[in-house]
């Protein structure tokens, strides 16, 4: 089952960096307007792992 999950996010990436490529280079967006902006509260670098949206959740 994780191995699927993995599988997926693995697909999930390519797919958003194709995407990310075409916005760049076809659509001329600037790179700076892809970054994701999070709320304060969640400036830690790893705010998508699963440990701390767990402990964000039991907060």
């Amino acid at each position: 089952m994780i191995l699927k999950h993995q599988q997926v996010i693995e697909e999930l990436t390519e797919e958003n960096e194709k995407l990310r490529q075409v916005l760049v280079e076809d659509l001329k967006v600037s790179p700076s307007k892809l970054q994701a902006s999070y709320s304060s509260k969640n400036t830690s670098p790893c705010t998508d792992c699963f440990e701390c949206r767990r402990k964000q959740r039991r907060k």
